[in-house]
């Protein structure tokens, strides 16, 4: 019995083939990273420029207050409106307690000297998780409140009021 192999031409050029694809491959992640490298630095330099809020919650809690007052809102968008911020600060505020309650736990095993070590990691893992709850929290309030308001002139008038609240330093108009 015969048995086939490929011609020598045919298994260059499947290599040939191969090579050009890694090639491609390569160049496409390079260039998303060089583009995530853009957008990470934009972000940096926009942060920077930002003035940090003395309590935690405070900055939401202002562009609630903005949204409640605004002329250019209905009723309708406002009872919305308060409405995420009150489950929002809710958990808000349960996920900062639980947090401050594991780190206190935390830092005492810790304190031990002969501290439980997969007990100190499961402290890390539940302050991990409920930053991520806390963070996905706050990512799903602003996108309810995208929904009650849109993304037109209402949002606008938001966001620059913010904007002017964080430059007063969150003194009242």
């Amino acid at each position: 019995m015969k048995v086939l192999t490929e011609k020598p031409v045919l298994t260059k050029l499947k290599s040939f083939v191969c090579v050009g694809y890694l090639v491609v491959a390569v160049l496409a992640l390079s260039g998303c990273a060089s583009r995530q490298a853009r957008i990470d630095h934009s972000v940096d330099q926009i942060v920077a420029e930002e003035t940090p809020t003395s309590q935690p919650g405070e900055l939401a809690l202002r562009g609630f207050e903005a949204w409640a007052s605004s002329a250019e809102i209905d009723l309708d968008q406002k009872s919305q409106i308060w409405a995420i911020q009150a489950a929002t600060a809710r958990d808000a505020v349960r996920i900062r307690n639980e947090i401050t309650m594991t780190k206190s736990a935390l830092f005492k095993e810790l304190a031990k000297g002969d501290f439980n070590l997969k007990l100190v990691d499961g402290f890390k893992d539940k302050i991990v998780k409920l930053d991520r709850e806390r963070l996905d929290l706050m990512f799903a309030a602003l996108d309810k409140v995208e929904d009650a308001l849109g993304k037109g002139p209402k949002a606008r008038e938001y966001y620059r009021y913010l904007d002017e609240m964080e430059r007063r330093g969150f003194d009242r108009p």
